[in-house]
């Protein structure tokens, strides 16, 4: 059985410059980029939680899970974790 993937290529919508691109940068400078990946974190399981309870799709909810512990991984390393005057 194929495993479930996330694609995490970058997508047009965030090219530079563009509206959401923008958002995203005024919300890691207002609430820092650790605060930032741990919302991601915690997106990432409220998915995975969503899919197994309504889907029974076990291994795409898997696979959510295991981006939110990369995620966990990598916001617990990031050094710049206020907001504010972090750039």
């Amino acid at each position: 059985m194929a495993q479930a993937t996330i694609s995490l290529s970058p997508a047009p919508y965030f090219a530079e410059g563009t509206e959401a691109m923008l958002q995203l940068e005024a919300m890691v400078d207002t609430v820092g980029l650790r605060n930032v990946l741990y919302a991601l974190v915690h997106i990432c399981h409220e998915k995975a939680d969503h899919i197994d309870a309504n889907w029974q799709d076990y291994h795409l909810a898997e696979a959510w899970t295991r981006e939110a512990l990369r995620l966990q991984k990598a916001a617990d390393r990031v050094d710049v974790g206020g907001g504010a005057h972090n750039d």
